[in-house]
């Protein structure tokens, strides 16, 4: 499954919610699930797939600091030439959007926006480093 090169993907989830919904220009078409004590990511595909995101260890967040809510900026693709972005929501942490010119396989997605959404229940916690 590739996301259509039409450009924006949204990734929502309300507030205190574990459930992200993964939207493009014709609608919803896969729901995540986080267990956040796990680590892991139950997806719902709309053509009846489901996945299952689980890391092999459990990894060590050392430093996690945001000098601004505006500047969550990621890119995929290779260094120097970018296919997409990622932007987090302006005042929240419960959404992100993906734009890109290109179409990009879900997989890809799916396992950044796992990697994020790991950072940001890290921050969330107001603990100190995740383990």
């Amino acid at each position: 499954m590739s996301i259509q090169s039409s450009g924006m993907v949204t990734v929502a989830s309300p507030w205190f919610s574990r459930i992200w919904q993964f939207s493009d220009n014709r609608g919803p078409f896969a729901r995540a699930t986080r267990n956040v004590a796990q680590r892991t990511s139950h997806i719902d595909l709309d053509d009846g797939r489901t996945w299952l995101i689980t890391p092999d260890g459990w990894g060590t967040i050392r430093l996690l600091e945001s000098e601004s809510m505006i500047r969550r900026h990621w890119t995929i693709g290779p260094i120097g030439s970018p296919f997409a972005d990622l932007r987090g929501g302006i005042l929240s942490f419960n959404s992100m959007t993906l734009d890109s010119s290109l179409p990009i396989p879900f997989e890809a997605v799916v396992l950044t926006w796992q990697a994020i959404v790991r950072l940001w229940e890290a921050a969330a916690t107001g603990i100190g480093p995740a383990t």
